[in-house]
């Protein structure tokens, strides 16, 4: 430092006092930033809908999950259909929907229902009276518990497509709307079973997919930073 700056006692006394003062601003600004950081990750966040056209149109809520899934998960598809033909029931301006138990007996009786034409699937969801304006149609094509081959620590991962058929539209056959979804379980690694149970892992999965995917349709409310 320069002796001509420091050489004046009331200069000197000058240069000490802001130097105490940066000292303590620093800790305290830093501090602020936390706790700002802090409300931030607290404060939920809207998030607006992907898919709006549902307001005043029928729908239905169909599933399509590869048969080993089903075979290894018999109650997953009647369990998603209906969580997820409730959350969007609830929250949209949707006029109507067809009940998810029929959807699921539909595709239980109908096993030629993935070849029909779009709207040949309208007709059949809506029980041949008029036709489904939209069909949400759910491809799964993952679920699991952990990777395979290792059986020792919890890895979930529910996956798929959510795909929306505007079947009113001049383009029945064609998607109108396609979103990717994936989410996971547990959020950290290192669980196995003496940690949580398989049937645990499973149902968290199965929670945060269909809250995933129903989302899409509706303005809601996130956390700032969801771990899923």
């Amino acid at each position: 430092m320069d002796r001509r700056f420091i050489r004046s006692p009331a200069r000197l006394a000058r240069v000490i006092v802001g130097l105490i003062a940066l000292a303590v601003c620093l800790p305290a600004c830093q501090l602020a930033g936390f706790i700002a950081a802090g409300i931030q990750e607290n404060t939920p966040v809207k998030v607006f809908a992907e898919y709006e056209g549902l307001e005043g149109k029928t729908f239905a809520v169909v599933i399509d999950a590869d048969r080993a899934i089903q075979g290894r998960w018999p109650t997953l598809v009647p369990d998603l259909t209906a969580r997820i033909d409730a959350e969007i029931a609830a929250n949209t301006l949707a006029s109507g929907h067809v009940p998810p138990s029929d959807v699921v007996m539909f595709q239980q009786t109908t096993p030629r229902w993935t070849i029909m034409s779009r709207a040949e699937l309208a007709s059949q969801l809506a029980g041949g009276e008029g036709a489904v304006d939209r069909i949400i149609l759910i491809e799964l094509f993952e679920f699991r518990l952990n990777e395979p081959g290792n059986r020792h620590l919890w890895d979930g991962v529910a996956a798929g497509t959510v795909a929306v058929l505007e079947t009113d539209s001049a383009f029945p056959e064609e998607y109108a709307f396609n979103r990717p979804i994936s989410v996971g379980f547990p959020d950290g690694s290192g669980y196995g079973p003496d940690e949580m149970s398989a049937s645990l892992v499973a149902t968290a999965l199965v929670q945060r997919f269909a809250q995933r995917c129903a989302w899409l349709f509706f303005d809601h409310e996130e956390e700032y930073e969801i771990p899923f």
